[in-house]
């Protein structure tokens, strides 16, 4: 019954690992206010170049069709207005996609951190899990004792070494799981005061 249940878990967890999970770590890794202030700076950077561009592309177009010289105007005066007219374009793409970045990034995030809490909490049941499978063996020891005793006695000795060695490796492998999970709690925990 463990052993299904088990199965069904580390399967669940396997793909969550495969799939969102390697995503999930990486913004796990910062606050919300830190993430969010990440992916807005890579925001602003592409869009002041998208809008630097589009401004180069809209001044040789100017040259090209009215035929005019852009430095001589610009040195002269003649082009003040379009000058303030180009800085006022890039501070409002700015601040438009910084709006809608932030919004786009709290939203990636707070997914993020509900399919991390999903995850701790599979951790969480497998470790239960594991535990429980523990303490019904150590319930069990006076009949298994007498178990070995009887086959030791009869001659017929099973598999004992290799089942002692896949409870070794059993218990390598929750020792991992619980490490991830108590990594994975104290940081929420501790983040979780900070990202409201």
């Amino acid at each position: 019954m463990y052993d299904k249940d088990k199965i069904i878990l580390m399967s669940k967890l396997a793909v969550y690992d495969e799939g969102e999970g390697i995503a999930d770590m990486k913004k796990g890794r910062y606050f919300r206010r830190d993430y969010v202030y990440k992916q807005n700076m890579k925001t602003r950077f592409y869009t002041f170049l998208g809008s630097v561009v589009l401004i180069c592309f809209y001044l040789i177009h100017i040259t090209a069709v009215g035929g005019k010289d852009i430095f001589l105007m610009l040195s002269t005066g003649e082009y003040t207005g379009v000058l303030i007219g180009m800085i006022v374009f890039i501070v409002c793409v700015q601040v438009f996609y910084t709006v809608i970045g932030t919004v786009i990034h709290n939203a990636a995030y707070e997914k993020s951190k509900k399919r991390l809490d999903g995850y701790i909490s599979l951790l969480t049941e497998l470790a239960g899990l594991r535990g429980a499978e523990t303490a019904d063996e150590t319930d069990d020891g006076d009949d298994e004792e007498a178990d070995e005793e009887m086959e030791t006695a009869s001659g017929h000795v099973s598999g004992g070494a290799a089942q002692k060695n896949d409870n070794e490796f059993d218990d390598g492998v929750m020792r991992g799981l619980r490490g991830i999970a108590a990594k994975a709690a104290s940081r929420r925990g501790y983040a979780k005061g900070y990202t409201k």
